[in-house]
């Protein structure tokens, strides 16, 4: 299957390309994006229900409710997670107000409304909030970690990336 978004979108704007179709693309964008608006709420609600299992909370016990308390929401829903529902509700809201009503949350055209997000997911989303998290996690690589591996994986990831140096 394709699990990744960018191997389901890029097929679809082939399959596009080749017969024509525009309506494809749209709905692999929606079925990827609503897969991980999903996943969202089941990952951190599937570590929540192992916890309570393991007894790994503090609120665990016999008349102990099922909901969990603020605390817990904190610890097992990540930032980036909230972050991503509340953009996509964001952004839900200005295009179901600009096609229902002609401007996006009653306050933007349809050109304003397409600068904003481009400016917000490709500018700033894509070019500095991804190299700034890219750039956490390489910061919080321990390096004594990595000496363990070996050679092999270093290697191979070398190998792939000239790959695509020489074939992209």
């Amino acid at each position: 299957g394709l699990n990744q978004r960018a191997q389901a979108i890029g097929s679809a704007l082939t399959y596009s390309t080749v017969y024509g179709d525009d309506e494809v693309l749209k709905f692999a964008a929606i079925t990827k994006l609503s897969r991980n608006l999903f996943l969202a709420g089941v990952v951190p609600g599937l570590a929540y229900a192992n916890a309570k299992r393991e007894g790994l909370l503090k609120s665990t016990s016999k008349g102990a409710s099922l909901m969990p308390t603020m605390t817990e929401v904190v610890q097992y829903v990540p930032g980036f997670v909230v972050g991503f529902v509340g953009m996509s509700m964001l952004r839900t809201a200005g295009d179901v107000s600009l096609d229902s009503y002609g401007a996006a949350m009653g306050l933007l055209d349809a050109s304003q409304w397409k600068a904003l997000t481009s400016v917000v997911g490709n500018d700033i989303g894509s070019h500095y909030l991804l190299g700034t998290a890219m750039a956490a996690v390489g910061l919080n690589t321990n390096a004594g970690a990595l000496r363990g591996v070996g050679a092999k994986p270093f290697v191979v990831g070398l190998a792939g990336a000239g790959v695509v140096a020489g074939t992209g």
